[in-house]
């Protein structure tokens, strides 16, 4: 065989070989594709909202990088939340696909519970009142009323440090968001609260006509029996504005002090504002 002939040949067997090196690299590359989009449809998905709140954002976006592991993540900003996070800095953490506006509703339908990790008082405030005229606020109002599993952090929300009836003030928000349904909670434990919700029922959304079909109650549910909650505190600590205002929020309406406890005058003003009754145990 002359040698013309021979590199003929080697370079035929070459290019075959070459040729089905580069197809078995595409089925593997196909097979590694199909495998995780199947890991990802196993996932259970979150729908993480993003509003503008600042309050303790590392700690949010270090609790939120377990989550990403576990969870398949979508994600939609607010303008405020845009300016404050943004995608970049969200991505150093977690896996997610971001949404539009005009997937909002159908995004709340697929997901098995919806996240506000930096909610604010001015979306929190809405939501109490029924105004829904932001992403933050409507994706809000279409996950209560759809009943999903609604998840916030309450970090961007002044409660202290701040004066007793504005303090009062932004703890009655709060108040009437958990008995909305919404589950509260502090940055570090955003995880841990996300880990541990459990599934739940929801009712049917229809997304084409962007209305709520809900079922009838059979039979009116009786008005819960309201109980006062004492606070006892049998150590002499100081009684400050801060305590009569937590005390608030908490839903206590009388706190019960220890004998020879001290209460500012601060204290007790905010506690008559506040119909909260002091009183001392008998020694």
């Amino acid at each position: 065989m002359k040698d013309e002939e021979l590199q003929r040949l080697i370079k035929a067997i070459t290019q075959e070989v070459q040729k089905r090196l580069e197809k078995k690299a595409v089925v593997a590359s196909e097979d590694n594709s199909s495998e995780q989009e199947a890991n990802l449809e196993q996932k259970p998905k979150l729908l993480l909202v993003f509003t503008g709140g600042g309050g303790d954002l590392d700690t949010v976006l270090q609790e939120l990088e377990d989550v990403g592991r576990k969870y398949m993540c979508y994600v939609i900003f607010t303008k405020a939340g845009q300016k404050v996070i943004g995608a970049y800095k969200l991505k150093e953490k977690i896996t997610f696909e971001e949404i539009s506006q005009d997937l909002l509703h159908q995004t709340i339908a697929e997901v098995s519970a919806v996240i506000f990790p930096t909610l604010t008082q001015n979306t929190a405030a809405k939501a109490v009142c029924g105004i829904r005229d932001s992403i933050g606020s409507e994706a809000m109002a279409c996950s209560l009323l759809t009943k999903k599993r609604v998840l916030a952090v309450t970090n961007s929300i002044p409660l202290h440090d701040i004066p007793p009836t504005y303090g009062s003030l932004c703890g009655d928000i709060l108040k009437r968001l958990s008995h909305l349904g919404v589950q509260l909670c502090e940055a570090q434990q955003l995880g841990q609260n996300i880990l541990n919700l459990k599934g739940k029922d929801t009712l049917k959304f229809n997304c084409s006509q962007e209305q709520f079909t809900q079922k009838e109650e059979a039979e009116e549910k009786p008005e819960p029996v309201v109980r006062e909650k004492i606070l006892v505190k049998e150590d002499k600590k100081l009684i400050t504005v801060d305590v009569i205002s937590q005390a608030k929020v908490d839903g206590y309406s009388e706190l019960k002090l220890a004998p020879r406890t001290i209460v500012t005058p601060l204290a007790a003003d905010a506690a008559k504002e506040q119909n909260i009754k002091i009183s001392w145990m008998v020694k």
